[in-house]
């Protein structure tokens, strides 16, 4: 099966850079055309299902897809951006003047730290994992559209490639970009990543190329 992974629209705290996790923060106009671009040329896909996080700025996203697509969303909370607890609402700098020793906790990336009032790494492992192992079983020609987060996307990215926690990934992940992968005997396979061809002009992002060779981790990705 194929699943196609969307970022949601740019947001007001986007603009601001600032934690957002679970808090919300609404599309600014830019954020609303993103997503009406992407919903177009999602539109060009036989999609089966679209699934977002029920988060009020994927669900946004998520709903100019569905409208293109003429599908209806289906909520799913395991999609949602880890939870950044004391961080949520502050920008970077008033993270690192407000909650030094958190801020330097999430930044070293331990799987095992939890953000105060939120969530740890393996926390969102482990309803991620769950997420994929469901996509897994579905049925092999199927196109599914999950609408969903930044670090979402990180999280996948790193465990479908089997990246250490310990290495630093520097990957781009636009707003309303697309990243596919492909399920191929029990495992996933990358086939897009950051793909933001439905973007105009300095909003692009990368090269324009509608798919790739697939890239499989050296266990196979079998992190479902």
């Amino acid at each position: 099966m194929r699943l196609l992974l969307v970022r949601h629209g740019e947001t007001e705290w986007n603009v601001e850079r600032r934690f957002m996790g679970q808090a919300d923060s609404s599309l600014t106009a830019r954020g609303e055309r993103q997503a009406a671009a992407v919903g177009e040329r999602l539109s060009r896909e036989q999609v089966d299902v679209v699934i977002s996080s029920d988060l009020g700025r994927a669900e946004a996203t998520a709903s100019k897809i569905c409208g293109r697509c003429g599908l209806a969303p289906v909520l799913d909370a395991r999609l949602r951006e880890r939870h950044a607890g004391v961080l949520q609402g502050l920008t970077t700098d008033q993270a690192q003047e407000q909650f030094p020793d958190v801020f330097t906790g999430f930044r070293r990336l331990g799987t095992s730290f939890r953000i105060p009032g939120g969530e740890s790494v393996e926390e969102v492992e482990s309803r991620i994992g769950s997420f994929l192992a469901d996509m897994m079983g579905r049925e092999d020609r199927e196109t599914v559209i999950a609408v969903t987060h930044g670090a979402i996307l990180m999280t996948i990215l790193r465990m479908v490639l089997e990246i250490p926690h310990h290495a630093t990934a520097r990957v781009a992940f636009g707003n309303t970009c697309i990243c596919e992968l492909r399920s191929r005997d029990g495992a996933w396979e990358l086939h897009r990543w950051n793909d933001t061809c439905h973007l105009q002009g300095s909003e692009r992002n990368g090269e324009c190329l509608e798919s790739g060779a697939g890239l499989r981790s050296p266990g196979g990705g079998k992190h479902a």
